[in-house]
């Protein structure tokens, strides 16, 4: 039988190795996404890079 007063905090569930690499592949995949997330979203709505807005020249 368990004291009433007993310090609870030990029984806490810690995360497996498992849990915690996959807690950090998420959030590293989800950085990456961000970045070139924004990375599009700035090509798209400024001239930069300048090569990607060049007129296309097929015929000269």
């Amino acid at each position: 039988m368990k004291l009433r007063n007993q310090n609870r905090a030990s029984e806490k569930r810690h995360w497996s190795p498992d849990e915690m690499q996959q807690a950090i592949l998420f959030w590293l995949f989800w950085f990456l996404f961000v970045c070139l997330s924004s990375i599009v979203i700035l090509a798209m709505l400024t001239d930069w890079p300048k090569f990607l807005h060049e007129p296309p020249q097929y015929f000269r």
